[in-house]
C-alpha cells in the first residue's frame, strides 16, 4: 500500500486539500546518520550539526527533484517547505549575503510546481513556506519573504515559531507585505505557550491567538505540532482512542473568525524562550525592577483584540510578579494609566514555582484586576510596573529572596456574558 496514496485519496473524499511539508533542515538526531549527509561532510553546516548548507547547489538541487518526484507520483494540491525545521540553512555569518540563492532555488520550486499543474490539467498548484513569526528573523536567516510574494512565488506564508505559540505575533508586517497579491498568511498555533511550560494550551487560548491574528489581516490559522495535543512527548496518556479527535475539534471555530467573537477566549503573553530561540533571535521579553532602584524603564507588550468597553464581555488582567515578597507594594500601569493598588486582588505564593510546574520562579505574586477599555485598548497594550515600597531584607535561608523583582507572564481572561 502506497501510505502516501491513502492520505491524499481520503482527503480529497472528504473535500479536503492535501499538501506534502518538506522540513527543509531537520535536525533530529537521525540525520546525522543519513547517508547524504555521511557521504558529504564538506556540505554540512558545521555549527549545526545534522544540517546541510544550502549555498552548495549539490544540497539544493536534491530538494527540488524530490518536489519533482512527489508531484508526479501523486496527484497533491500543494507543497509547504518548511523553514521552521531547523531555521538555520546557511551558516549565520553568511545568510544574508547567500539570500539570492534561496531566492532562486524558490523561483525554480515555483516552476516544477507550475508544471506539474499544467500536466495535470490543474490551473495552480500551492506553494506555501513556513517562516519564523518576525521579518526581522527572516531577514537574518536569508528568507526574502517580500521578494517571494512579490514575484508570485508562493501562495501562502505561515509566521510561526519554532516551537510555542505566539500570541503576539505582527500579523500585519507580513499581511502588508501580501496587499494587491493572491498570497494569504496563517500564522501558526501550537499546543504549548512557553518553554519549561509542560502543560497544553487549551481551546480558548487558540480562540485568543486566532481572533488575534485574524484582527490584523490573517486569512486563517494554521497548526503546527498539533499531535501533542492528544500524544505528548513528555509522558503520560498518550489518548489514542479519543484524544485525537477531541482535540481536532478544538480547530473547528477557528476556521470562523465572527463565530469566534460568541467564545470565552484566553490571551497569554510569556518570554517565549530562555533566552534565545532557535533562530538566534532573544525572545525573553519580562521587566525586571531592581530593587534598589525600584523602577524600571521596560514594559511588555500584550496584544488583545478586544474591544472592552463592550458591556457584553467581561475581562479579568493577571499578572505574574516574581521574586515578590508579601511586605513589597507595586504599582502597574496599562498604556500609561494607573490601575489603583486597591482594585487588585493579590494572592502570594511563598514556596515559588518548582520546573517541574513550569517556568521556576522563587516566590511570587499573582496580581488580578477587572479589565475594561480604557485603559486596555484594541490590539497592543503596554504593561508596565514600579516598586513603590520594599519589605524589609530576608535572611536567604528564607523562602522570600532579595533578589530583583520579574514581571513575566500577562494574561487576559475574557467571557462572554451575551451572544447578542
Amino acid at each position: 500500500l502506497d501510505q502516501l496514496q491513502l492520505l491524499v485519496d481520503r482527503c480529497h473524499k472528504n473535500g479536503m486539500e492535501f499538501f506534502v511539508c518538506l522540513r527543509m533542515n531537520d535536525r533530529h538526531g537521525s540525520a546525522r546518520h543519513a547517508k547524504f549527509y555521511l557521504d558529504h561532510p564538506e556540505w554540512r553546516l558545521e555549527k549545526f550539526p545534522g544540517g546541510l548548507d544550502y549555498k552548495y547547489e549539490g544540497v539544493r538541487q536534491p530538494v527540488l527533484d524530490f518536489i519533482a518526484e512527489v508531484l508526479e507520483r501523486h496527484d497533491l494540491d500543494g507543497i509547504e517547505l518548511d523553514y521552521q525545521r531547523w531555521c538555520h540553512v546557511f551558516a549565520p555569518d553568511e545568510a544574508v549575503a547567500n539570500t539570492p540563492l534561496l531566492n532562486d532555488f524558490t523561483r525554480k520550486a515555483r516552476k516544477i510546481i507550475d508544471a506539474a499543474a499544467r500536466k495535470r490539467g490543474r490551473e495552480r498548484l500551492r506553494l506555501s513556506v513556513r517562516v519564523p513569526q518576525t521579518l526581522e528573523e527572516c531577514h537574518d536567516l536569508g528568507f526574502d519573504v517580500a521578494t517571494w510574494i512579490k514575484e508570485g512565488l508562493v501562495d501562502d506564508v505561515c509566521p510561526s515559531d519554532f516551537f510555542f505559540t505566539d500570541f503576539n505575533i505582527r500579523t500585519e508586517d507580513f499581511v502588508k507585505l501580501a496587499e494587491g497579491t493572491n498570497c494569504k498568511v496563517y500564522p501558526s498555533i501550537h499546543p504549548l505557550v512557553a518553554y519549561n511550560q509542560p502543560e497544553n494550551i487549551e481551546p480558548p487560548h487558540y480562540i485568543g491567538a486566532a481572533r488575534n491574528y485574524y484582527a490584523f489581516g490573517a486569512a486563517g490559522v494554521s497548526a503546527y505540532n498539533y499531535l501533542y495535543n492528544w500524544r505528548r512527548w513528555t509522558g503520560g496518556d498518550r489518548g489514542f482512542v479519543d484524544g485525537w479527535p477531541k482535540t481536532l475539534s478544538f480547530m473547528t471555530p477557528l476556521s470562523d473568525a465572527k463565530e469566534l467573537s460568541k467564545l470565552d477566549r484566553h490571551y497569554l503573553s510569556y518570554p517565549l524562550w530562555n533566552p534565545r530561540a532557535p533562530t538566534g533571535a532573544v525572545k525573553h521579553d519580562m521587566i525586571v525592577i531592581d530593587r534598589a532602584k525600584r523602577a524600571s524603564s521596560d514594559s511588555l507588550r500584550f496584544r488583545v483584540a478586544e474591544d472592552l468597553s463592550d458591556r457584553n464581555v467581561k475581562a479579568e488582567l493577571k499578572v505574574k510578579v516574581a521574586g515578590s515578597r508579601s511586605g513589597d507594594a507595586i504599582r502597574i500601569a496599562v498604556n500609561g494609566s494607573e490601575i489603583p493598588s486597591e482594585s487588585f486582588r493579590r494572592k502570594h505564593n511563598p514556596n515559588g514555582r518548582s520546573a517541574k510546574e513550569g517556568i521556576a520562579l522563587p516566590a511570587f505574586d499573582i496580581y488580578s484586576v477587572n479589565l475594561s477599555g480604557p485603559p486596555a485598548r484594541f490590539g497592543d497594550n503596554f504593561l508596565s510596573a514600579e516598586l513603590v515600597r520594599s519589605a524589609a531584607t530576608v535572611k536567604q535561608s528564607d523562602n522570600a529572596t532579595n533578589e530583583n523583582i520579574k514581571i513575566l507572564e500577562i494574561e487576559v481572561i475574557v467571557r462572554v456574558l451575551s451572544n447578542q
